[in-house]
């Protein structure tokens, strides 16, 4: 009972003393930013740039000090979002870009060569499965599935379903998921 007790009492200290940072159009804290925890620098990454619309190319930089400086010790972090997240509201309001912030995270470990062939793999099938879900609920076959496709082409070389015509991947889709009626809007979402 003591032991359950301490936890309570450093998890409340710990969580009293957490820093975050405001990342969005920051672009001169990089130093305060390398002192925070990796626990800290994450949750201010995905906290300042999860509710704009479009953050652009400003969470590279972010990504690019984490990656440096932590390496691998970003995925449980990384895992646990990916396990997480939605697709649904990448593109309509209240805007949630994770998945942006995501992609850029998947990039940079790309770049620095940090993830095993099984890791990619294991992925990509969350990724697959999330963009199997938001089509079965919407019905539609959007911006949407083209973004994850890209998210899961950081991953790997091979392409997912890029050089297929709108037709093949609603026929696709109807088959694998065995539904009918998926409309096709490349370039807008179910909204």
């Amino acid at each position: 009972m003591k032991k359950l007790s301490l936890c309570a009492f450093i998890c409340f200290f710990s969580f009293l003393y957490a820093k975050e940072m405001n990342l969005y159009n920051n672009y001169e804290d990089i130093k305060e930013f390398e002192k925070l925890t990796l626990e800290e620098q994450y949750t201010s990454y995905i906290n300042s740039f999860k509710p704009v619309k479009d953050p652009k190319g400003q969470p590279i930089q972010w990504a690019r000090i984490m990656i440096k400086q932590h390496k691998r010790d970003i995925l449980p972090f990384l895992e646990s979002t990916l396990d997480s997240f939605s697709l649904d509201y990448l593109y309509k309001e209240p805007y949630d870009s994770t998945a942006r912030c995501l992609q850029i995270i998947f990039e940079q470990l790309r770049y620095a060569d940090l993830l095993t062939t099984g890791e990619k793999t294991q992925y990509i099938a969350i990724l697959d499965k999330k963009l199997d879900e938001y089509i079965l609920k919407y019905k539609i076959v959007d911006g949407t599935l083209y973004f994850t496709q890209s998210m899961m082409n950081v991953l790997n070389a091979e392409k997912y379903d890029y050089d297929k015509s709108d037709s093949a991947l609603k026929r696709k889709y109807e088959k694998k998921l065995k539904i009918s009626g998926i409309s096709v809007n490349r370039f807008k979402t179910w909204n």
